[in-house]
């Protein structure tokens, strides 16, 4: 009895040593593409996920900042597809949850529209400036909202984004939609970049004078601020002359 619990031990280490990971190998192997997606739809869910296979590692993170998860894979088989199917199945689970978001932006409470804002704010590095510039035509006023939440993140992450003229111009017309959401959501996204805030100064200022929604009026005083204190911050009796200028009303 003791010889055949000892062989049966032995059998038993063999397995775990040599034929199974050789199995594991094989369907790692075979499976490799759907296990990629599935830790791209994991990772957008959660803050970290990593997995360690025989030929085959997958480091993925996605933090707060939500950068693109595919320049955060390492992949020691195929690198290159395997890093774009990783970030083609972000882009897509992050659509989609962007679709979602800005589907009830009007019709949920002010506390809800912050937090919607937010997951917008985290989502949109995940998506494309073509994107937000398709949103920003869109019919729909949350989607519109979206557009101007994500362009102002990107503008504050790329020099490229920035100097894009069609975001420039995206955001004028944001500035003066007819809905104070998503007018307030465009002032906000101009002050993540001086240029932009430069460019688009003559809309804060009549923004700022003539908005008839107070919280836009305030937030566009507020760019204007900001704006003059990186400029010419230190002309005397500036804080008077807004006052005079943007709050009269």
């Amino acid at each position: 009895m003791l010889l055949s619990t000892t062989t049966a031990k032995i059998v038993l280490d063999y397995l775990q040593a040599l034929v199974w990971p050789m199995v594991v190998c094989a369907a790692l192997f075979y499976v490799r593409r759907p296990v990629a997606l599935l830790l791209a739809r994991m990772a957008s869910e959660s803050r970290e996920v990593s997995a360690k296979g025989l030929g085959v590692e997958f480091a993925v993170k996605l933090v707060d900042e939500a950068r693109p998860v595919g320049d955060l894979v390492e992949v020691t088989a195929d690198p290159t597809s395997s890093r774009k199917s990783v970030n083609d199945a972000v882009a897509h689970i992050a659509l989609s949850k962007f679709r979602a978001l800005a589907a009830n932006f009007f019709y949920i409470p002010l506390s809800e529209r912050q937090d919607a804002a937010e997951e917008i704010t985290r989502l949109a590095p995940a998506l494309s400036t073509d994107d937000f510039l398709e949103f920003a035509k869109s019919s729909s006023g949350g989607e519109r909202v979206g557009a101007a939440i994500g362009l102002g993140v990107l503008t504050g992450r790329s020099k490229q984004v920035r100097s894009d003229p069609r975001v420039t111009q995206a955001l004028r017309d944001l500035l003066g939609d007819p809905s104070s959401l998503v007018r307030y959501r465009a002032v906000q996204a101009t002050e993540a970049c001086e240029a932009l805030a430069s460019a688009l100064l003559p809309q804060l200022e009549l923004i700022a004078a003539d908005e008839e929604n107070e919280a836009v009026r305030e937030r566009a005083a507020r760019a204007i601020a900001q704006h003059l204190d990186r400029t010419v911050g230190h002309i005397s009796g500036k804080d008077a002359l807004l006052e005079d200028l943007y709050r009269s009303k």
